[in-house]
């Protein structure tokens, strides 16, 4: 059972939304590993590498990725899919534009704007209908997740 975090970046540094992930992906008991798509850029794979409890850095480079699209990224991460019980990553803009086609492909349940993580499969969300918060339970043996922002992690 291992997490994939994936991570968001400027060509330059992993962004701070991802480092949260990273600190929350801790909290699942499971190894934590980062895929990084860009085109070439070595340094946020460098930055990706020194994140706390990171230990493996998968790195898909093509010139496809110098602007990001989802079908190209969710190609990566279901390549990667056979290692990995967990895949999160952030809110934002691009973790929602990303996930949801990866989940398909995987055919699997994304959970999407996590707040807190009770266990390995029961996870809190705030629900957009009247801002109420909800527990939910994950039995599937794969799952995606999206995380708020939490507090962030620091780098070794």
């Amino acid at each position: 059972m291992r997490t994939l975090v994936i991570a968001e970046h400027n060509g330059k540094e992993i962004s701070a939304a991802t480092l949260s992930v990273v600190a929350a992906a801790k909290e699942l008991g499971a190894p934590v590993d980062m895929l990084v798509a860009s085109n070439g850029a070595g340094d946020v794979v460098n930055h990706a590498k020194s994140v706390d409890a990171v230990e493996k850095v998968l790195h898909f480079s093509n010139q496809a990725f110098e602007n990001e699209l989802a079908e190209d990224l969710a190609a990566c991460i279901v390549e990667a899919s056979s290692a990995y019980t967990y895949f999160l990553a952030s809110s934002s803009t691009s973790g929602k534009n990303n996930l949801p086609r990866a989940a398909a492909l995987l055919d699997i349940q994304q959970i999407s704007e996590v707040i807190e993580i009770i266990d390995s499969s029961t996870f809190k969300n705030q629900s957009m209908q009247a801002h109420a918060l909800q527990q939910l339970n994950q039995i599937k043996k794969k799952m995606l997740s999206q995380f708020e922002q939490l507090p962030l992690i620091k780098l070794q």
